[in-house]
């Protein structure tokens, strides 16, 4: 009963249909695998070209806080200490990497922060982020150069 009501077929099919689907079906498989290699090489020229750029604007950025640290006067260790400040360390971590006391790191926060103007961390790390905010590394090279 249920057969009639949705008019399925009995008879099997003709092995020239079934060769066709079977047909189709592979080629349906080799086209999704093309397709599949395309996108994927496509993605990964993407990919390396982001990966490119994100060097150029590292370079950029690192290149833009040396010169604002060569502005500042920062000692070589107080370049350093700024730097850790930048990447969000605390004294204690910045101590433990350097292998000095905390006094001694707290006291080269206090220099940088004096040679800078800037009252504390978040106004360190803000100050670049306003540089960056204000003009393309792209457009600061140029100016350079």
């Amino acid at each position: 009963m249920l057969q009639s009501l949705v008019r399925f077929r009995t008879e099997p099919l003709s092995w020239e249909v079934h060769e066709a689907l079977e047909l189709a079906g592979v080629l349906g498989l080799l086209l999704g695998f093309v397709l599949g290699v395309m996108a994927l090489r496509r993605l990964r020229k993407e990919v390396s070209d982001v990966n490119s750029k994100l060097r150029v604007a590292s370079q950029g950025f690192f290149d833009l806080v040396q010169d604002e640290f060569t502005r500042w006067q920062l000692s070589p260790s107080e370049r350093d200490i700024a730097m850790f400040i930048l990447k969000g360390m605390s004294n204690t971590e910045i101590a433990d990497i350097t292998g000095k006391k905390q006094g001694t790191i707290k006291a080269q926060c206090n220099a940088v922060f004096r040679k800078t103007g800037l009252a504390n961390r978040s106004q360190l790390t803000s100050y670049f982020i306003e540089i960056l905010m204000q003009e393309p590394l792209n457009d600061r090279k140029k100016a350079g150069e």
